[in-house]
């Protein structure tokens, strides 16, 4: 159904759309994912245009934004704590190749964490 300004809707794909009282609106995750070290979580697969990242390891509070785009690699716009846009061992890596629709989130902090990852662009598929 459709979201009004006073409601909050959770989609089917986990995502909460939020618009308090306080005039803040808020787009969120709805959930969390358990990722073990060096595993890696697909974030794009057939189609990647300009969107961004965020990333927030739970237990430690630390996370980044990044940037990404079909022609180029994975940029990091800002961060707290070990986090890195190549596959850099003792980080938390957003990744991809210039010319890839593919981006890679990998956990390379040495042991199973949990995240929060939301990406928001002009076509996700």
């Amino acid at each position: 159904g459709a979201v009004t300004a006073t409601t909050l809707s959770t989609f089917s794909a986990g995502i909460v759309v939020n618009d308090s009282t306080g005039g803040v609106a808020k787009i969120e995750t709805g959930g969390s994912i358990s990722v073990a070290d060096d595993a890696t979580v697909a974030l794009s697969t057939s189609n990647c245009n300009s969107s961004f990242i965020n990333v927030y390891e739970t237990a430690s509070g630390n996370g980044g934004v990044f940037w990404i785009t079909y022609s180029g690699a994975a940029v990091l716009v800002a961060s707290s704590g070990p986090v890195a846009a190549t596959d850099s061992d003792t980080n938390m890596c957003v990744y991809k190749s210039a010319g890839s629709h593919t981006a890679t989130f990998k956990n390379r902090l040495g042991a199973t964490k949990t995240f929060k990852i939301a990406q928001i662009g002009g076509t996700l598929l």
